[in-house]
């Protein structure tokens, strides 16, 4: 069992903290917690004005108008905007009520056919409350169907049930349960693979070829985003789930009790990124000057109407004050983890910030890539809650790694191509990595 990180003591993350200044950058995509900005909001009714003399249906075209003019100035495929203006003035006259609205604003929205840019509705909010409210759990497979009506797998999250099992990305649902999916829509879908916990699905689907089988238990997520453990031979072990506020100490910490574990004298890390679906980027950003003494960590590009703007975000060796104020156990370990030999386990699963910190441990030289290709989530979200309270978010910025490459798509390709393969009673990539190390 490894362990787990509880305390949220002071780290060397926090301390880098003080000296960073904060990038603004949108609200990173797959973080439904993120902060909410309201600029889709139309000012007057930020304001206040007097509403009840202006009609309805105006209120309304008002609020579809303003999320239309978002997606024109700030949507980063610019080249998917063709027939944009077609969609500006389409509801004219025809929203009466917030149901009206919020069919339009998520027609509109697919139409661009984007997965990242959307608009959530206050019934799928509801409906996501209440599941939480009712116990249910997902199985970890995140399903998505093609033009031609394939129900393939999207993503498998690390730890699920269906990771534990050995289902992969790609593989094509045929039946789950005993019904035939064929037909179904995605919200359908989405619900035959949730339950209980403690609740068995069967699950079928065909792998390059062939049929196999799987049985899921459904099982609660684990709530620390962060373990750790000390392998044979010096080598530090750490599995981070996600980039939060909370893990990014939990993460630190880890690092800190490792080095002291090992006597200082360790021969090697190993970094889980596996399943990692991303989260806050400034938390990946701060993580990499962990690693790294120079160098850059990645690069933007976004777009301002028919401004392109880019940015790069580079880190500058650590000056000779540097660990002065640190306590000398985290100036210890803060200067062995910038030497110490490295490795990073990816998979079909690992996304958005995790895919940025791998980008730029692998084009810096700093660590090796392990396991298979990763989603390609290199991208930024804009995103904004307005009456009736639904959710919209544009996808608006793209995150190239510091060799310019854009993920977004395409994802990182490892050094060291190693599957997982299911039914295994080993871990092969973990074990790659290991020896891998072992001959540093």
């Amino acid at each position: 069992m490894l362990p787990r990180i509880k305390s949220l003591t002071i780290s060397i993350l926090a301390l880098a903290a003080m000296f960073t200044p904060a990038l603004c950058q949108p609200v990173p995509a797959e973080k439904s917690a993120a902060p909410v900005q309201e600029f889709f909001v139309p000012p007057e009714i930020l304001r206040g004005m007097n509403l009840q003399r202006v009609p309805l249906s105006q209120k309304l075209e008002s609020i579809y108008f303003k999320a239309w003019k978002q997606v024109s100035d700030h949507y980063s495929k610019q080249e998917d905007l063709a027939k944009w203006q077609s969609w500006k003035h389409k509801y004219d006259g025809k929203l009466k009520t917030e149901t009206d609205l919020e069919n339009a604003l998520a027609a509109m929205l697919a139409s661009l056919h984007d997965p990242w840019t959307r608009y959530t509705t206050t019934a799928e909010m509801k409906a996501a409350r209440e599941r939480t409210a009712r116990g249910i759990v997902e199985s970890g497979v995140i399903p998505t169907i093609d033009e031609a009506g394939t129900i393939k797998i999207k993503s498998v999250l690390y730890g699920t049930a269906a990771y534990l099992e050995g289902l992969h990305k790609g593989d094509i649902l045929v039946q789950i349960g005993k019904s035939d999916i064929r037909g179904k829509t995605q919200e359908e879908v989405e619900e035959m693979l949730r339950g209980q916990v403690g609740t068995t699905i069967d699950i079928a689907v065909q792998r390059k070829g062939n049929n196999k089988n799987f049985s899921l238990t459904l099982s609660k997520p684990e709530e620390d985003a962060v373990r750790y453990e000390l392998l044979k031979d010096g080598i530090a072990y750490i599995r981070l789930d996600e980039f939060a506020p909370d893990s990014a100490r939990q993460f630190t910490d880890a690092l800190i009790a490792l080095n002291q574990e090992a006597g200082g004298r360790l021969s090697g890390l190993i970094l889980d990124l596996r399943g990692n679906p991303g989260g806050e980027v400034e938390i990946a950003k701060t993580m990499a000057e962990l690693f790294l003494e120079k160098g850059t960590i990645f690069s933007t590009r976004t777009r301002k109407d028919r401004q392109i703007v880019h940015e790069v975000v580079d880190i500058s060796p650590p000056s000779q004050y540097y660990y002065d104020d640190m306590p000398k156990e985290m100036a210890s370990a803060a200067r062995d983890y910038l030497k110490v030999p490295m490795v990073v386990l990816v998979d079909g699963s690992t996304m958005s910030a995790s895919e940025i910190l791998t980008g730029a441990l692998k084009d810096n030289g700093r660590a090796t890539i392990i396991g298979t290709t990763t989603w390609g989530k290199g991208i930024g979200m804009l995103m904004g809650q307005i009456p009736p309270g639904g959710i919209i978010s544009v996808t608006s910025l793209d995150y190239l790694t510091p060799s310019g490459y854009n993920l977004s798509g395409r994802g990182i390709d490892p050094d060291i191509e190693v599957e997982r393969h299911p039914g295994s009673k080993v871990d092969e990539q973990l074990e790659r990595a290991v020896e891998f190390l072992k001959g540093k």
